[in-house]
């Protein structure tokens, strides 16, 4: 059963309001003119571990936001539901994905789902639904109060049934002012369709914070020992956004006598509530819809699988699968009073001529803003052979229906069978999705294609299909299960897609999305006022380029935002959390609980403070026999670690530390102090990335840390430096920042505890080394200080808020060596090119003999042609420019600090 979309309701709502939800969501306003996605775009995240199989996607859309949510085995053998938006109906999308069972570990086995879907209210909130695949089923429920920018809380269980009943056909829809229902049929059965089972509602009116105790749905017959359990199953339910909530239903318990425990055919019964779940209609009883079948047993057959869509002005429509003709068809029934009163007789929306084939996965859509209600309905069958789809639609409120019309053309009737199909309308005509195998080969494993088609009512223009996965060849790939959402002249439809897969890796699928959207302006695809080339986070609006941990992420677009390494060894979790933060390992085990991960503790079954391994032999400090490696074990080595420090003096005996520093005077020597308030043995090293990290030995007690930074060669002058990374979790940061060619950086990190920071160390003469007095967010992103941002500023150490600069190099006149040569001396002589007398060729003394104003050098050239003047040489830009190899030096003499040079290499 498909998982229901936000009801239309909630769509009409948000479009009449689209500026205003606009503002409050800091997007831009819908662009008056659609074009098809070309090509299509991958929606999953790209893993640089390379990604697992991913399934089930569902897809929502309000004005010009979209939500997608889909299942993935990223990183076990679970499945765990990641969402993700757009912001321009489906043109780009937010570049990471985030986990949203969050309550569970990564790809646990209690933690597995089978089914996601991510529904928008009208007020522009979402509740995230998440149905187990673990033990009895349990529903979860996340609710994010701002579009999926956070989601403060993590998933609630609503389900509080006990462990003798399983959930079954778990289903949700919202309304405005934060307030959801979800509703399931509690089983004692795994079948869905068998044993007995009850509906049961819960509802919140507060985003999730609390949920309301089960509410039964299904009226209670009585007359049967099991009468608290009847034979309701396989619920659909609609809400608008006043409240009104709809739920539909399958009844298998024989009406004409309650004391049989025996199943009967299933009658299709509904009841509604008009103070949000609060109270059912009506008190007595419940409402059969399929009522032309008969009223008991044996004279009534079969129905099932109902769906159900409702409007805010109370028209409801239900739409199920129907036994009574000996084959399976397509009913329907339809109130326009809000569930009071339905059509003397269901519908048989698909029959109209002989047939004996069956008609199935019946689905219903309500279109907005017509009186009466224009009432869509559609199905597959199997007329022709293999699986076609079909729709019919009222414009009279089910008095009269249009005649079948088959959306999958282009191809003869019956020749490529459907595989999945979906529908919405999306303000002017029905949208219709499907994939085939029309391009795929004729025999073997099919490469189904993606298509949409537009029904425009009885008498309109015939469908034409369209194809819609254009980012690859037809035929060349799968792509199936599709999921389509439809609004204001748009379309968004998500599948699985196995296109950046080989064959023989047919489980790894991943999510791609295409259709027809609004237009963006590339070079602001987010329309939040910042060029993409300078957007933290391009694809999803943050004006304020909020970044927490420095990565060069945009923290609404970092799943991470904590961690800089953005969980660099590829678990799933982040480092701040990481007890083994550059190694896999999911299960986090920790043997001697010390706090390094088993599979990085060099001393797995001994706890030591710090996990350090001095001779590389892979045995830490508490359980090597021979730590310096020297062939001579502990016990017999005078000096273990071999810094030449015998061991009856040396204040660490076991970590290298000729000069025997002890800044706090506790005996302790400072490079295997770990409560001495400062930040020791701080390395450089680049990642498998490319990115450079300054990792240091966590400080006990420590709950944040500071990184400054400054260039070496003012180190001499008592320059104090910079505030690089304010208040990092963890014991390392990230390095976005490369010193010019020739250069290097200094980077120095300290301990805060509570509110109080620890030392800077000493510099080399015994003075305590200065740092600046405050490390803030502000301060990191501005580094002089001259309203500039770092990434912008032409002189990042030196302020110049004017940003003069001269020669128009980029580099800001009061930091440029030459600041009227945009060459920067291109001969290296010294001598800066706008003065220099000679300046294609180096002459320092800038000799002169006959005062014209040409260097002797130059004079040289122009007399070796024999009277010919030369052309100028073209200067390439690229002159004074060097490219950098990137090297990390470690330096016992400047204690804390550790730096970072840059080495220029020839081209």
């Amino acid at each position: 059963m498909r998982p229901p979309r936000s009801p239309r309701s909630t769509v009409r709502s948000l479009a009449v309001r689209v500026a205003l939800a606009a503002a409050a969501l800091g997007i831009a306003s819908l662009a008056s003119e659609t074009v098809l996605r070309a090509p299509d775009t991958r929606i999953n995240e790209v893993l640089p571990s390379g990604n697992k199989r991913t399934q089930t996607p569902h897809v929502s859309i309000v004005g010009s936001r979209v939500y997608v949510t889909y299942l993935e085995q990223r990183y076990f053998t679970s499945f765990d539901p990641y969402f993700t938006v757009s912001v321009n109906q489906g043109g780009t999308w937010r570049a990471a994905d985030e986990r949203l069972n969050t309550n569970f570990a990564v790809s646990s086995s209690d933690g597995r789902m089978r089914r996601a879907i991510t529904l928008p209210t009208p007020d522009g909130a979402l509740f995230n639904l998440q149905e187990s695949d673990f033990a009895n089923r349990n529903l979860y429920v996340r609710f994010s109060p701002d579009g999926g920018e956070t989601w403060p809380a993590p998933p609630k269980r609503v389900t509080l049934n006990t462990e003798e009943v399983v959930n079954h056909s778990g289903s949700m829809a919202v309304s405005s002012g934060a307030r959801a229902f979800v509703v399931r049929s509690e089983s004692t059965s795994l079948d869905p369709d068998t044993g007995f089972s009850n509906i049961e509602l819960n509802v919140t009116l507060n985003g999730g914070t609390t949920w309301s105790t089960d509410k039964r749905v299904n009226f209670d017959d009585g007359g049967s020992p099991f009468s608290t359990f009847e034979r309701s199953t396989r619920p659909a339910i609609c809400a608008d956004a006043t409240g009104r909530v709809y739920v539909a239903w399958r009844d298998r318990r024989d009406p004409a006598n309650l004391q049989n425990l025996t199943e009967v055919p299933g009658r299709i019964q509904f009841r509604r509530s008009l103070d949000a779940a609060t109270t059912f209609l009506p008190a007595t009883g419940d409402i059969r819809l399929d009522s032309g079948d008969g009223a008991t047993t044996p004279s009534f057959t079969d129905s099932r699988l109902p769906r159900v869509d409702c409007r805010d002005d109370g028209a409801v429509a239900v739409v199920w699968e129907d036994r009574r003709e000996g084959h399976w068809e397509i009913y329907a029934n339809i109130s326009t009073n809000a569930g009071a009163n339905w059509l003397a007789t269901d519908v048989d929306t698909a029959k109209g001529f002989p047939e004996t084939w069956d008609k199935r996965n019946a689905k219903i859509v309500i279109a907005e803003g017509t009186t009466p209600p224009r009432v869509f309905v559609g199905w597959e069958e199997t007329r022709f052979g293999g699986v076609d789809v079909f729709v019919r639609e009222t414009v009279d409120a089910g008095t009269t229906w249009s005649a079948p019309t088959r959306m999958n053309v282009g191809v003869v009737e019956g020749s490529y069978p459907v595989q999945s199909w979906d529908m919405d309308y999306d303000g002017t005509s029905l949208v219709v999705v499907w994939s085939d195998n029309r391009f795929g080969p004729l025999v073997g494993e099919p490469r189904r294609d993606i298509f949409s088609a537009r029904y425009l009512g009885a008498g309109g223009p015939a469908p034409e299909a369209e194809r819609i996965d254009l980012g690859s060849e037809p035929g060349t790939h799968d792509s199936l299960n599709v999921d389509v959402a439809a609004n204001l002249g748009a379309f968004v439809a998500v599948y699985e897609d196995f296109r950046e897969n080989a064959p023989v890796e047919e489980l790894r699928a991943d999510i791609f999305g295409g259709g027809v959207g609004a237009t963006y302006d590339a070079s602001d695809a987010d329309a939040d006022g910042i060029p993409a080339s300078r957007d933290n986070c391009p694809d999803y609006p943050n004006p304020t380029q909020a970044d927490g941990d420095f990565d060069g992420r945009g923290d609404l677009c970092d799943v991470f935002r904590l961690d800089p390494d953005n969980d660099g060894d590829a678990d799933g979790i982040p480092s701040n959390l990481d007890n083994c933060p550059d190694r896999g390992n999911l299960f986090q085990e920790d043997e001697d609980l010390d706090g390094f991960g088993t599979d990085c503790d060099f001393c797995s079954l001994s706890p030591d403070v710090l996990n350090r391994d001095l001779d590389g032999d892979s045995d830490g400090e508490s359980c090597d026999t021979d730590i310096d490696g020297d062939g001579v074990i502990n016990t017999s080595d005078s000096d273990d670690d071999n810094d030449g420090v015998p061991d009856s003096t040396d204040n660490c005996d076991f970590w290298p530390n000729a000069r025997q520093r002890d800044q706090d005077g506790d005996g302790t020597g400072d490079v295997c102090d770990p409560n001495d308030q400062r930040a020791q043995n701080l390395v450089i090293t680049k990642r498998v990335d490319g990115a450079q990290s300054a990792v240091w030995d966590k400080e006990v007690g420590a709950n944040s840390y500071n990184v400054y930074f400054g260039l070496v060669d003012r180190l001499d002058t008592g320059d104090p430096g910079f505030c690089y990374r304010p208040g990092s979790a963890l014991s390392r940061a990230t390095i976005t920042d490369l010193p010019d060619a020739g250069k290097a950086f200094w980077f120095l990190p300290t301990v805060v505890i509570g509110s109080t920071q620890g030392g800077a160390g000493l510099r080399s003469d015994g003075t305590a080394r200065p740092i600046p007095t405050t490390c803030t967010a502000a301060l990191a992103k501005d580094w002089d200080g001259d309203g500039d941002e770092n990434p912008f500023d032409n002189c990042r150490f030196d302020a110049n808020p004017t940003q003069e600069d001269g020669d128009g190099d980029g580099d800001g006149d009061v930091c440029d060596a030459f600041p009227l040569d945009p060459y920067q001396d291109g001969d290296g002589d010294g001598a800066a090119g706008n003065t220099d007398n000679c300046p294609l060729v180096a002459n320092a003394g800038q000799s002169d003999a006959d005062g014209d104003g040409i260097g002797l050098s130059k004079r040289r050239i122009t007399l070796s042609t024999a009277g010919v003047v030369p052309q100028m040489p073209r200067i390439a830009t690229e002159i004074g420019v060097a490219r950098t190899d990137v090297v990390a030096l470690r330096s016992e003499w400047k204690d804390q600090l550790a730096v970072l040079k840059a080495l220029p290499r020839e081209r």
